[in-house]
């Protein structure tokens, strides 16, 4: 299977870092080098929880930017570090709660976010992570009170994207797509990291993909791609376009470059489901099995993509009594 040297990779870069950080400084991305300056400060200062923050958070932008869900377990470990040295640093808060809500611990990410709050009621990105946490487990009123009052505080990148979504679901697509090109243009402005500006890039794509404008959509994936060169979510937003502009072979090959850079099963079903339709049923039942290994190669992947893969039995009319079990969970 491919995914597995995909993260040896990973691994082997922290290693490198632990082992030498000047030579980690050296790494191509910012949060690469941010995590060996962090880990190098560390080593300097064992009880430093600015340190330790510091590193939680380049982990936090290295699970953006890889899709690697291993980095949220080291990300955790840090800032749990510092925390256990200084309990009272809202950052800190905020990004655990942000770390539990990426493993859908969604309880768990509202009740850090709230004490983030309660240290700093300033606190914007606190007030994001709060809302996200409440969307989640379906409190839409609370959600877009939390995120009413990070637009109070500050009008970002992060506020105006966090907003989109919100009326997305309430079926306003005309709002949402005005707020993602507000959060891109303040996002410029700001100078966000890059793949933040490229993900509302991606997103404004995929408004528009929803709503069958396939060459506005087109054009969002790739300008994001500009952005963020390589970026697996645009790379797989412009194949499913080209999916369904019937161009089969480029949509397999921008599946396969989304997927040599992070292997999600939404993606490898989605190959699948471009193979079948090119008549290769073969290469699409190897994809269909891969998406059911991935989903169950560890404990947070039953965890994280037990609704993907609820999805994807549905989807293809197959296994219908394990899918019902996951939708259940």
């Amino acid at each position: 299977m491919h995914k597995q040297p995909q993260y040896g990779r990973l691994f082997i870069f922290v290693l490198i870092v632990s082992l030498s950080p000047q030579l980690a400084w050296t790494a191509s991305s910012a949060s690469d080098r941010a995590v060996a300056q962090s880990q190098f400060k560390i080593r300097r200062n064992p009880n430093n929880p600015v340190a330790y923050y510091q590193l939680g958070d380049a982990y936090l932008q290295k699970a953006r930017e890889s899709g690697d869900n291993s980095y949220f377990d080291r990300a955790e470990q840090a800032l749990r570090k510092s925390l256990s040295l200084n309990s009272q640093q809202s950052g800190a808060r905020r990004h655990l709660a942000h770390v539990l809500a990426s493993r859908h611990d969604f309880a768990g990410a509202a009740a850090e976010a709230q004490e983030a709050i309660a240290l700093d009621p300033t606190d914007v990105d606190a007030h994001g992570v709060l809302g996200d946490a409440y969307l989640e487990i379906g409190k839409h009123d609370q959600a877009e009170q939390a995120y009413k009052t990070m637009m109070t505080l500050k009008e970002s990148l992060s506020s105006y994207s966090r907003l989109s979504g919100l009326k997305n679901l309430k079926g306003d697509a005309a709002g949402a797509i005005s707020d993602l090109k507000t959060a891109i243009r303040l996002g410029k402005q700001e100078n966000q990291p890059k793949e933040s500006i490229a993900w509302a890039q991606w997103q404004l794509g995929a408004e528009y993909y929803a709503i069958g404008k396939l060459v506005e959509a087109e054009s969002e994936y790739v300008q994001a791609l500009e952005t963020y060169p390589k970026y697996y979510r645009s790379l797989a937003g412009l194949a499913q376009v080209r999916a369904a502009q019937k161009r089969y072979p480029e949509a397999i090959q921008l599946y396969r470059e989304a997927i040599n850079a992070v292997p999600m099963p939404e993606y490898i079903a989605a190959l699948g489901d471009v193979y079948a339709k090119n008549g290769n049923l073969n290469e699409a039942r190897k994809q269909y099995e891969l998406v059911e290994y991935i989903g169950q190669l560890s404990t947070l992947n039953k965890t994280l993509y037990n609704r993907e893969l609820a999805y994807f039995y549905a989807d293809h009319d197959i296994k219908p009594k394990e899918g019902l079990e996951l939708a259940l969970r």
